[in-house]
């Protein structure tokens, strides 16, 4: 007995035993509407102390085995703080659940126990906590690291070697040209017996790996916004990938099963995950290992940041017990197990597990530092809403302005807005529906509502059957416009009106500018939000007046002075409405 306090004996063996089994908690959580389930791990130590404080620590499902295993044996040292025994509960739970539920009022009846440790796979998802002003003083800008493991390309080896493993290291858009820009697929590489390129990605909105390389692919210049071309390439790329699905778990599960059957090579080509990923699934000796591609501009990594709240319930004692915990978990008990399961140490270093047999190469790749917190939003927005379908009403002029020739071209106003109409086609799923209008002095309905998908010929021969004539009666057919997209509405879809004019309107055919306004104004129904571009065309549109209607109804006015600039005004414009939140 290490007391000399005279107590029964009773409460000496009880004392003495040391550690009770863990005991599991199970609890079901929902985020957007997806029910995941979490498990708990608590140790308990009886030993002599004033008192027992409860730690809880919420970890990412792929380190909470290991954070388990380590909690249990920091609990045999008998940690305490002041007199406090630390009775420590490890919960798994995923990341992005995590950052949904952080909130200074945590709700522990819904999101289960209130951390006062967090354990997330990145720092990219503290940055996503820390953007919300209610949760910004509840976490520190910086967490030390627990493990680290690169972001990467995982590919098939064989793939992987025909466009230059290990010695060339494509970067992420590089890698994405030259894997999809040539139609004839593998093929071009000298492997026809591949067939096309199949590129995979997980939800951005709950996977690491796919957060990380999207935000490193959709805002490749690093700065603080995503510009036109940086959501049209978002756009490309969406319309590119494959197979989809919710985490990069699942991606591996189904390559695995495929791998089985003999058929990896035409399941997936590339996908985002992690090295240790990589090293995970070729643990299992597949027939065709993977290979990790480190691109070379490199993407926030998976560095596993040990964050300690800074909310109120988090008091001094609970704050010196993380640190004991956080010096345990990188010391030499704590680093090794987590190279045991295929992660680097913190400071990123490669170990004898990091090997090219292994498929994966000692020098990894560059990591940048987590983007803020509104690009992070703003690609996990844009693909989201890439990936809608839409439920789209074109309408174009033909009023006889648009016969005027575009200088430095040999075509017309009109002949250069049918083909960027025509585009419009490209950047709607093909579940989506479309409508085609037209309108100078009178609107006619050239082609009806119906599956984007198979309307492409359709609206290419209406297109290009259009003759340029008589006036302008913009205001009528906005009007017309709102009310149709109104009465077409359709719940989950992306609602959008796309109008596209070179001119203004002639008052004498119909509604003035006010008119108008006050009409939309009325007839506008939150319950049905309807996305309204009006796209500018050309130096004598009237963009005051298009704004004044794009206000009415919460649009946006999009400018081209250039008319041979339209077609990516007119890409940026619709995907950029896609990013809108």
């Amino acid at each position: 007995m290490r007391s000399g306090h005279h107590r029964d004996r009773g409460r000496v063996a009880k004392r003495r035993q040391r550690r009770v089994a863990p005991s599991i908690v199970i609890t079901a959580v929902a985020l957007l509407g997806i029910g995941l389930v979490g498990t708990g791990y608590t140790y308990v130590v009886k030993s002599r102390c004033d008192g027992m404080t409860a730690l809880t620590m919420l970890a990412a499902p792929e380190q909470a085995t290991i954070l388990s295993t380590l909690a249990e044996r920091w609990q045999e040292t008998d940690p305490s703080v002041n007199g406090n025994c630390i009775r420590l509960e490890v919960t798994s739970k995923d990341s992005a659940q995590v950052v949904a539920a952080m909130s200074p009022a945590w709700d522990a009846r819904r999101d289960g126990p209130r951390p006062d440790i967090w354990a997330p796979e990145s720092s990219t998802w503290v940055t996503l906590a820390r953007g919300r002003p209610d949760t910004r003083n509840l976490l520190p800008p910086v967490s030390p690291p627990l493990a680290r493991t690169p972001i990467v390309v995982a590919m098939p080896k064989p793939m992987a070697a025909a466009v230059g493993w290990p010695n060339q290291q494509l970067g992420w858009i590089d890698l994405f040209k030259r894997l999809k820009d040539d139609p004839r697929g593998w093929a071009a590489s000298g492997y026809p017996e591949w067939g096309q390129v199949r590129l995979g990605i997980a939800d951005p909105a709950r996977d690491t790996a796919a957060l990380s390389a999207l935000s490193a692919l959709v805002n490749y210049d690093g700065d603080s916004e995503l510009s036109d071309t940086e959501l049209v390439g978002a756009l490309k790329f969406e319309r590119a990938v494959t197979v989809f699905t919710p985490t990069t778990a699942h991606l591996l599960q189904g390559l695995g099963k495929a791998d089985a059957a003999g058929t990896s090579l035409n399941y997936l080509s590339a996908f985002p995950a992690t090295e240790r990923d990589v090293s995970q699934y070729n643990a299992t000796n597949p027939r065709v290992p993977l290979a990790a591609v480190y691109p070379p501009e490199g993407a926030p990594g998976a560095d596993h940041p040990f964050v300690v709240l800074r909310a109120p319930w988090v008091d001094p004692v609970r704050k010196k017990a993380a640190a004991q915990l956080l010096e345990f978990l990188n010391g030499p008990k704590g680093v090794p197990e987590y190279i045991k399961e295929g992660f680097r140490p913190p400071d990123g270093e490669a170990t004898d597990r990091i090997t090219e047999s292994r498929g994966l190469l000692v020098a990894g790749g560059a990591e940048k530092a987590s983007q803020d917190a509104s690009i992070l939003l703003g690609v996990v927005g844009t693909w989201t809403a890439l990936r809608r379908p839409g439920n789209a009403l074109n309408v174009i002029d033909t009023s006889e302005s648009m016969a005027n020739q575009v200088p430095g071209t040999d075509q017309t106003r009109l002949e250069i807005a049918e083909k960027a109409t025509a585009g419009v086609l490209d950047l709607l799923k093909p579940d989506s529906t479309l409508t085609l209008w037209s309108f100078a002095t009178e609107r006619r309905e050239l082609v009806p509502l119906g599956p984007a998908g198979k309307r492409r010929a359709e609206v290419e021969k209406q297109l290009r059957e259009l003759e340029p004539a008589g006036g302008s009666a913009l205001y009528d057919t906005t009007l017309a416009a709102y009310e149709r997209a109104l009465s077409n509405w359709q719940p989950n879809r992306l609602n959008i009106v796309i109008l596209l004019t070179d001119g203004g309107d002639e008052e004498d055919l119909g509604l003035s500018r006010q008119q108008l306004v006050n009409e939309l104004t009325r007839i506008r129904d939150p319950k049905k939000p309807i996305q309204f571009i009006a796209i500018a065309y050309g130096p004598s549109a009237d963009v005051t007046s298009l704004r004044a209607i794009t206000k009415a109804v919460g649009g946006r006015t999009y400018v081209s002075k250039n008319p041979a600039d339209l077609t990516s005004v007119l890409l940026a414009a619709v995907v950029g409405v896609n990013a809108a939140p």
